[in-house]
């Protein structure tokens, strides 16, 4: 007896096919912006987070100002969950000096940055000892270099007699970006040794004798390198390095937290239009599903009075609602993919070919469509309470 039903709300759907396309009008004319606005949405937010991800700069904390910060500390800030990476940093005076190549006879001034283990701008498992560096793309070009060329740091001063001369092995070449102009990555013990020499110390481990004993150093380093794990983690991380040394961090916090707040507000104004456009939806099937019931009402008064259910009844307006559904979210689903390939084509040339504008994850679609068959389901709920009052007496009424 169900399947009698289900066969005759599939004999009057196709027998009133005009209500049966209004049914399905609504439910694209309100989907279809919907995966569209969607998909605008994904687009937009995942090429802005697509770009802060490809620099991982963007998780780089820098201290500013001198820290006086001992050796030590650096294993510590290492233990802190919001950290990826950590390196000390010796005194901007020593950060600057010449590399020579002694093959291509060339020699540039360079900034030193300093390393160390899981450094993000390295190969993963890739770490630099004392002789090692790695060097970026504008000073592997200006100084012809290849990987394993021999190099020179070489410092000098106008009160040491003798310069400070530092051999060294290119172990590393960086890609393009990595670390702006000509520079290079060091181990931070390297970099140490340039600084005590600036500072008058002997290095006899280097050839240089004259200078205060090394062992009356006192050891500190003005800043530190630190990356954070995710984005959530810097600001954490800029607030918690901010109090243990007291002064100022330089981060991309503020840029992070406007893409966030971007994603979020987007996320926001597409619920709420989401959920407007939804009960619209909703309104305008239930009275639809409704007038369609209460046209055929003698019809069910008929089946009432032959033995049939209330259950049974229910069927007859769930089953429009299921096949309008259907056809529905499949024009409103072929209709988006046809709108993302014509803007796809229009762009195309205009905008990276990684960078889409509407790019709706499969998943979200899914839940969409999905949403928008419970939806009319639920439109039909009323028209389906209207069965169970039907009074097996109208068909006789109807018949006088």
């Amino acid at each position: 007896m169900y399947w009698d039903f289900i066969r005759f709300a599939l004999r009057s759907v196709l027998f009133d096919r005009i209500h049966l396309l209004c049914n399905a009008a609504i439910i694209v004319g309100t989907l279809t912006p919907i995966l569209v606005l969607g998909g605008v949405k994904a687009g937009v937010y995942h090429s802005l987070v697509d770009d802060l991800v490809s620099n991982p700069d963007v998780l780089r904390l820098t201290t500013l100002g001198d820290g006086g910060i001992e050796p030590d500390f650096v294993d510590e800030v290492r233990n802190w969950p919001e950290v990826a990476f950590a390196a000390l940093k010796s005194r901007s005076i020593a950060e600057r000096v010449d590399l020579f190549n002694p093959d291509a006879g060339r020699v540039r001034s360079v900034v030193m940055t300093p390393t160390g283990p899981n450094d993000p701008l390295l190969p993963h498992g890739v770490t630099l000892a004392e002789t090692e560096i790695a060097v970026s793309e504008g000073l592997a070009q200006a100084l012809n270099l290849d990987i394993g060329a021999k190099l020179q740091i070489i410092v000098k001063t106008k009160t040491r007699p003798v310069p400070l001369i530092i051999h060294l092995i290119a172990k590393h070449r960086l890609k393009p970006g990595t670390l702006q102009g000509q520079s290079i990555l060091i181990n931070p013990d390297t970099m140490d040794a340039v600084e005590a020499y600036t500072d008058g110390y002997a290095l006899p481990q280097y050839g240089i004798d004259d200078g205060t004993t090394l062992s009356d150093r006192t050891q500190r380093f003005e800043g530190m390198r630190v990356y954070a794990k995710t984005f959530a983690d810097v600001v954490a991380l800029e607030t918690r390095l901010n109090v243990a040394l007291n002064v100022r961090i330089s981060s991309n916090a503020q840029d992070i937290a406007t893409v966030t707040r971007l994603g979020r507000d987007l996320n926001i104004a597409f619920t709420i239009i989401s959920v407007v456009a939804a009960f619209g939806a909703v309104v305008a099937l239930a009275f639809s599903f409704w007038s369609e019931a209460e046209r055929n009402r003698h019809i069910f008064a008929t089946f009432t009075l032959l033995g049939s259910s209330k259950a049974q009844l229910m069927l007859f307006p769930l089953t429009q609602a299921v096949i309008a559904a259907l056809i529905g979210v499949t024009t409103a689903l072929l209709t988006f993919l046809t709108i993302g390939s014509i803007v796809g084509l229009a762009l195309k040339g205009i905008l990276p070919p990684d960078v889409s504008v509407i790019a709706a994850a499969p998943g979200e679609t899914i839940t969409y469509c999905f949403a928008a068959l419970l939806l009319s389901g639920l439109a039909s709920s009323a028209s389906a309470a209207q069965m169970r009052r039907v009074d097996p007496a109208e068909a006789l009424r109807e018949r006088v």
